[in-house]
């Protein structure tokens, strides 16, 4: 009878190293009593991922490693991979060359196995990537191991996350080397496409070395980063025999002799949803939060919030303030009021009338008579900020901040107004996306839910009268354009121009304003990474720049 493997595709909390161990302990009493005769867990399960410049704390090392002591006297009658790190003292004459004798730590990103009670192999990630938001050669030194040791009479490859990335890598090596199983543990974070591309990826490789694989990654939000999960085994054919769920926590138990399976799939915007979902509930808890607040206008992107917020947090821990002004359309009250009665969340209605008026008067001795303008609106949007902040402080409550990617990529927000907030849900997520998102909440639902004439208004920031994003900037199909080519895919403007049709001195215009915000989202707050390239940790640009 084929021996069954256990995937914990478990979520663990950078720096709770306790909470992650009693979890790991748990899921190897699951995966024991389900007859598996090995559990797989992610990469650096043990401290949650990534750690960063927790990595410096020599009590936080000393943690993990009596950690993974406990779950080394777990593995009783049962083998277990699990992602951890280790301090090694090495001596290395090359370090100084004034002492011979000199000897240093080196930090590694580790795989242990543990069986029976015993440590019987340990591999040492050996590619550390160091691009987007990945950091790890400020951390960690590279492994030299080939990763291959024996199990239940079986000859198994192991390694970790990026080392099955790389071209006749540690994976590659080791199938040529006749192993019977190849592991790869990791912590993958998602962005829109990642998963057929991870998908690819295996397949390519069962393609050159007829090997099984069995990928385990770990699922759950650390502040912009959004880990999706997404493990699967594949056969020596190539076939799919197990997958674990989007986006949650699963154990999966099955045998290499498993008979293929059909892939479970979702749409783009599922999967968009599903990780800003799973980005918000996991900074909200993980964080020590239970409640949200955030500004309603009645517009789509905090319709969209709202909606997001609701299903992650459930309804009754999201208050949504209303709060017009004189320029405040009707509709826009009454959009909103349909929203949350849709949503069933809390709400309020606080008018900021009477506060921008007693800024204007405050303000009349100096200002005198000069017109109306962007300081004006400002002013608005700031005390908006105001409300959130005192009811957030009074109450203990997060504030949301609804402001979209292609707002901030031209900096059409205002600091300490708007653009504040303690996440940003959708900040990595482009306009023309934001409707995309909320038709496929109302599809879900099986009605509007998100009232179809926030749909179908012309977005507008309504802080004069009349006013219109598109009075300011090109409409969000060709804003999109723009923004998606020069961020994510790192175009010339004289590029997008042919590429997508457009005028060149639109394009300028707005690659312009994309560089001279720079100075502005620096001020923005977390949010959940859903694209290839993210303002802030994914895209780090100076603010003091010359270049054009």
């Amino acid at each position: 009878m084929e021996e069954k493997i256990a995937i914990a595709q478990i979520n663990t909390s950078v720096g709770d190293i306790e909470s992650n161990t009693n979890k790991i302990l748990d899921f190897i009493e699951k995966a024991r009593s389900s007859g598996a005769t090995l559990v797989i867990f992610p990469e650096m399960a043990i401290t949650g991922y990534p750690p960063k410049d927790l990595l410096f704390s020599s009590e936080f090392i000393n943690q993990s490693e009596r950690a993974a002591e406990k779950i080394r006297l777990a593995s009783k009658g049962i083998a277990v991979i699990v992602g951890g790190v280790e301090k090694l003292e090495t001596k290395d004459n090359s370090l100084n060359k004034y002492d011979k004798s000199y000897s240093s730590k080196k930090l590694f990103n580790t795989a242990f196995v543990f069986s029976d009670g015993k440590l019987i192999y340990k591999y040492h990630k050996r590619h550390l990537p160091n691009y987007d938001v990945f950091d790890e050669k400020r951390y960690f030194n590279s492994g030299e191991e080939d990763g291959i040791f024996a199990l239940n009479e079986k000859k198994i490859g192991l390694n970790i996350c990026e080392d099955i990335w790389i071209e006749n890598g540690p994976a590659d090596v080791q199938a040529r080397a006749g192993v019977q199983l190849i592991v790869n543990i990791s912590s993958s974070p998602f962005y829109q496409g990642k998963i057929s591309m991870r998908r690819k990826l295996i397949e390519d490789h069962i393609g050159r070395g007829h090997v099984p694989i069995v990928y385990v990654n770990q699922v759950g939000g650390q502040d912009e980063l959004v880990f999706d999960g997404e493990s699967y085994a594949y056969d020596k054919n190539g076939k799919m025999i197990a997958q674990c769920k989007h986006f949650e926590e699963d154990l999966a138990v099955f045998s290499l002799a498993e008979k293929p399976i059909t892939a479970k799939t979702q749409s783009a915007d599922e999967e968009i949803y599903g990780a800003l979902k799973l980005g918000l509930r996991d900074y909200v808890r993980k964080n020590k939060f239970e409640k949200v607040v955030l500004g309603l206008s009645g517009g789509v992107d905090s319709a969209l919030v709202a909606t997001i917020a609701a299903d992650a947090l459930s309804p009754e821990n999201v208050l949504c303030i209303l709060m017009p002004s004189k320029f405040s359309s009707e509709h826009s009250i009454s959009d909103a009021m349909d929203l949350v009665r849709n949503l069933g969340t809390k709400h309020e209605l606080i008018n900021i009338g009477p506060s921008y008026e007693s800024f204007l008067h405050m303000l009349f001795p100096l200002f005198n008579d000069r017109a109306f303008g962007t300081t004006q609106e400002n002013i608005q949007a700031r005390a908006r900020m105001v409300v959130l902040y005192a009811i957030a402080n009074e109450f203990k409550y997060m504030v949301l901040n609804t402001s979209n990617k292609s707002e901030a990529a031209v900096g059409y927000g205002t600091i300490y107004g708007d653009m504040a907030g303690g996440y940003a849900v959708i900040g990595d997520v482009l306009k023309t996306q934001v409707y995309s998102l909320c038709k496929y909440v109302n599809l879900q639902a099986g009605y509007e839910r998100i009232p179809g004439n926030i749909l179908i208004k012309e977005p507008s920031a309504e802080l004069s009268p009349g006013q219109l994003d598109k009075d300011s900037l090109p409409t969000y199909d060709i804003l999109d354009k723009i923004v998606h080519s020069y961020v994510e895919e790192i175009k010339s403007p004289a590029s997008i121009a042919v590429d997508e049709k457009i005028d060149i001195k639109i394009v300028k215009d707005i690659v312009r304003k994309i560089n001279c915000a720079e100075n502005k989202r620096y001020r923005n707050p977390v949010a959940p990474k859903i694209t290839n390239r993210a303002f802030g940790t994914g895209r780090r640009m100076p603010i003091t720049n010359g270049f054009e």
